[in-house]
């Protein structure tokens, strides 16, 4: 459940956030932080000549956010360590699997890699225990499997099931897996690679938008002194002194709400998990897109634009013709704009049919990469039409459709290379359409080297893979550009009330003077 800022207030509820988080509470480190930005706060308003009035509403500001940044930099720390742990476990345990060829004894040496009391040891330890006091007879489930399950509990991650879902049968069928492991390790080693530069990336962008907040406080005072050095007179420096004004007082503790909730955002950004990030759109929003695009009526469709076209133009036009009845110039105006409305309308349901292919595009091309590197592992110990149906149950909801359609294909039509040449036809991504081609190569024998050309479409997922990551994080870092302007945005409207403000004030003294 999501938790607004106003849960972290309660210093119980903060407690309670740090401590889930494996950290503890410091009451005084904590009253620290509340009483040095409660100083920096005040001297900032001492400077831009505020009432205490506007000072303590400045603090309660602090106050109600500040709980929020505190929760959110633990949680970073804690996703964080969760990543390098679990980054860590995985690469000891493909290289214990590898050696030891046994689940329980790689999880066992993997163990001794953490110190005790860690999160991971624990987490290992309390696998192993309960795996080696379960009575086989008294479930389906081997220890190995129990032992995993727990793991993956604590620490819910597709790349971690990936590897465990190939331990298990490697250690079931046995044989020479070394391929494999290599593999799980390179596509580990790319996997912890693009997550660093992520993160790195992201909070070089948050850092930008304090530096972008500073400075434009920075300029708000300095166009402030430039006011008052205008003001050259001394009998009119104190009439002139617009700082005072209680616009320029209500605006100025705005421009620190609006810094402070566009922080906030930014933070929430980065405070993320990092083993399992969200999708942007849940599995029944992208796949009711997706079922429009492929049932898509053009003939339909352009019906209900221009039923739509008509109707903002009929209602156009009855305003155009109230306005110039009733000399309504305003009316006039706006009857205007809608009549004007009425020609995009005709061509709206072309630009939701593009924005609706882009976002199941982008949704594909983030998904096929994870199906893919499921199926090269599950091509270790099965033919490609198996691996295909296996995979159905994990494979993202975004695929599922078109993997139906595939299997059903290849069932009809086992020797044909139609059902991979048509993989996802409809959306016309060219990395896809080479990854599918070269999985009907494996099915039909046309590789001599059966090895490379596994290697090969792993190559090809990599290279998806870097691409799927650039989707996500372009994503978020175009947010967080975007949220670059809102500190400009807001100093530029701060600047305008002042300026409107010392405008007003040079008149009415003017005025007085004469």
């Amino acid at each position: 459940m999501k938790k607004n800022i106003f849960y972290y207030i309660k210093p119980k509820n903060l407690e309670g956030e740090i401590t889930g988080y494996g950290y503890v509470f410091n009451l005084k480190k904590t009253l620290v932080t509340f009483g040095i930005t409660f100083l920096l706060t005040i001297i900032l308003g001492i400077i831009f000549n505020l009432q205490w009035m506007y000072i303590t509403a400045m603090c309660a500001i602090d106050l109600l956010f500040l709980p929020k940044i505190i929760s959110n930099t633990y949680k970073y720390m804690y996703e964080q360590r969760r990543f390098f742990d679990l980054n860590e476990y995985m690469e000891q345990f493909l290289y214990s699997f590898r050696t030891k060829g046994k689940v329980y004894a790689a999880l066992e040496e993997t163990r001794e890699i953490f110190k005790e009391g860690e999160p991971m040891y624990e987490t290992i330890d309390n696998a192993l225990k309960k795996a080696a006091s379960l009575d086989n007879k008294s479930s389906s489930l081997s220890m190995s499997e129990i032992a995993f399950k727990e793991i993956e509990a604590s620490y819910q991650c597709q790349k971690l099931k990936s590897i465990h879902k190939f331990a298990l049968k490697a250690e079931r069928i046995g044989g020479d897996y070394t391929s494999t492991i290599e593999m799980l390790q390179t596509d580990r080693k790319n996997w912890e690679e693009r997550n660093t530069t992520s993160q790195n990336t992201k909070r070089k962008r948050k850092n930008d938008l304090v530096a972008s907040s500073v400075v434009v406080f920075l300029l708000c005072e300095i166009f402030m002194k430039i006011l008052t050095i205008t003001s050259s007179k001394a009998e009119l420096l104190s009439v002139l002194n617009i700082s005072h004004n209680i616009f320029v007082q209500i605006s100025t503790v705005l421009l620190w709400l609006v810094s402070f909730i566009t922080y906030i955002k930014a933070d929430d950004i980065i405070a993320v998990n990092w083993l399992n990030p969200k999708n942007k759109y849940d599995d029944k929003s992208i796949l009711k897109t997706y079922n429009k695009i492929i049932n898509w009526n053009e003939s339909a469709e352009l019906r209900k634009s221009i039923k739509y076209a008509c109707c903002t133009g009929i209602i156009g036009i009855v305003l155009l013709i109230i306005s110039v009845l009733l000399k309504i110039t305003a009316l006039k105006f706006i009857a205007l704009i809608i009549c004007l409305l009425a020609i995009p309308m005709l061509f709206q349901h072309k630009i939701d049919y593009k924005l609706a292919r882009k976002k199941v595009i982008l949704e594909i091309e983030k998904a096929f990469p994870n199906w893919l590197i499921e199926i090269a592992l599950l091509l270790q110990t099965t033919n490609v039409s198996n691996a295909i149906r296996q995979s159905f149950d994990s494979a993202p909801a975004i695929l599922k459709p078109e993997l139906v359609k595939l299997y059903n294909s290849i069932l009809e039509n086992p020797n044909s290379s139609e059902p991979f040449v048509l993989f996802m036809r409809e959306f016309d991504i060219r990395s896809i359409t080479s990854a599918m081609k070269m999985l009907y190569s494996l099915k039909s024998g046309i590789s001599n080297d059966y090895n490379e050309q596994i290697r090969d479409i792993l190559e090809k997922n990599n290279e998806m893979l870097n691409r799927s990551e650039e989707i996500r994080l372009n994503e978020e870092i175009t947010l967080l550009k975007a949220m670059m302007a809102i500190p400009y945005m807001s100093g530029g409207a701060k600047l305008a009330v002042d300026m409107i403000v010392f405008f007003f004030t040079s008149f009415a003294t003017m005025g007085n003077l004469v």
